[in-house]
């Protein structure tokens, strides 16, 4: 109780939160009110707004993401990260305050500022944000915003001081404030940002090595036919998911763990607090992330263009592809009629490689680039015929020693 009535003072202090005008104390909407912790092992303090979020439009918007980033980023780059208090730069409409009450003892507050919590300050803020970082790159400074966490870049130190200067000055002139403790404003060619490790010399990218320690202390509990809470469970594949770009095959290890929970666990009905069962097979994959050597390789920088592109096509009655001026085509079997078109796309994909091995063992070390005409299944596959396609699929390129890509021509 101690550590909750620090963080609200903190936000009183800040002037995050007010206290709740006597004549209005006990009207409005209350809410919980509690502390999660951060990475950092602080303390974060949330609104419990569920009830409130169900009458809220969930808004679509764009963010940046990791991948774009990556190919931002040039040979010898020098950078630097800081860090905003986010939400609390927001302020709420004084009308609208009544609706984010809470009670702390016994005393009444309300939030002035968007809190942590509700649905719609993400989007809130990245409406907002997005403004500011077109106006610094309209002013020469290359920005990359996610959230509050804003990365700069420049080919030497010098302009890199200089560019977070130039935003140091438009945020003050906002309002808003830089958390100097989490911020990285010395220009360096290692940094982290977005949980990772970049490195602009080597052109590299790691995965941190207490994110890769956080998981081998979390999968030895998920053993065979045990039952694990759902609040740990997506707890590790939280933790998964940000090391898909980073390591190959991370996104393949951690679907039958998704599958797992996708078919005990309704997410608008369920509860944090239930439980799943681990079956035999997933336990048996999620050994792979504590004997995979190459956990803290990571992954390269650059993007290089394919030297091969094959294009292939698949319908219920046929498939096809070609690599250049060689074609292949052929009718799909009457047992495989009955298959998702996805399952069809794959198997094509996996028949035509087979037909161009020969011309694709001659080009040992080359990158491949594998073209569809209807759109990847993005991880929807449900059953172990269309797993096994895929997996017989991920090793093919990797037998003939090429670095492989995928993607999809739209349809007519």
């Amino acid at each position: 109780m101690a550590l909750l009535h620090e963080e609200v003072n903190a936000l009183f202090a800040k002037g995050a939160i007010e206290r709740v005008p006597a004549s209005e104390v006990g009207h409005g909407c209350y809410f919980r009110y509690f502390l999660v912790p951060k990475k950092d092992k602080g303390l974060r303090p949330i609104l419990d707004l569920w009830s409130l979020d169900l009458f809220l439009k969930k808004e679509k918007f764009k963010m940046l993401t990791f991948a774009q980033v990556l190919s931002a980023l040039d040979p010898g780059d020098w950078m630097v990260s800081e860090l905003q208090d986010t939400y609390l730069h927001i302020p709420v409409l004084p009308a609208h305050r009544c609706y984010l009450r809470f009670v702390v003892g016994n005393k009444h507050f309300q939030f002035t500022v968007l809190p942590f919590g509700l649905t719609s300050s993400p989007w809130v803020f990245t409406k907002v944000m997005v403004v500011v970082a077109a106006h610094l790159r309209r002013l020469g400074v290359p920005v990359f915003p996610y959230l509050d966490d804003w990365l700069l870049k420049a080919d030497t130190p010098q302009k890199v001081v200089s560019h977070l200067q130039t935003m140091a000055n438009l945020f003050h002139s906002l309002g808003f404030t830089i958390n100097m403790p989490k911020s990285h404003l010395t220009p360096s060619q290692m940094l982290p940002f977005l949980g990772a490790v970049l490195d602009t010399v080597q052109l590299w990218a790691y995965p941190p090595k207490k994110l890769v320690q956080h998981i081998w202390a979390m999968i030895p509990v998920f053993q065979p036919l045990s039952w694990i809470l759902v609040r740990m469970t997506l707890g590790l594949l939280g933790l998964m998911a940000s090391c898909i770009l980073l390591l190959q095959k991370a996104r393949w290890h951690m679907r039958a763990l998704q599958l797992d929970l996708k078919f005990q666990w309704v997410q608008h009905q369920g509860r944090l607090s239930d439980k799943v069962q681990i079956s035999e097979e997933t336990a048996k994959d999620l050994q792979w992330w504590l004997t995979n050597q190459d956990l803290f390789k990571g992954r390269s920088l650059s993007f290089p263009q394919p030297d091969l592109t094959v294009v292939t096509d698949a319908s219920l009655l046929r498939w096809g592809g070609h690599m250049g001026e060689a074609e292949i085509r052929g009718l799909c079997s009457p047992a495989n009629s009955g298959l998702h078109i996805n399952l069809l796309e794959l198997c094509a994909i996996r028949l035509a490689l087979k037909a161009f091995l020969l011309s694709l063992s001659l080009s040992k070390g080359k990158q491949c680039n594998c073209s569809r005409t209807t759109p990847p299944p993005c991880g929807t596959a449900t059953n172990k015929e269309e797993w096994g396609v895929m997996d017989s699929l991920s090793r093919s390129p990797l037998s003939l020693d090429l670095a492989g890509t995928s993607g999809h021509f739209p349809g007519d």
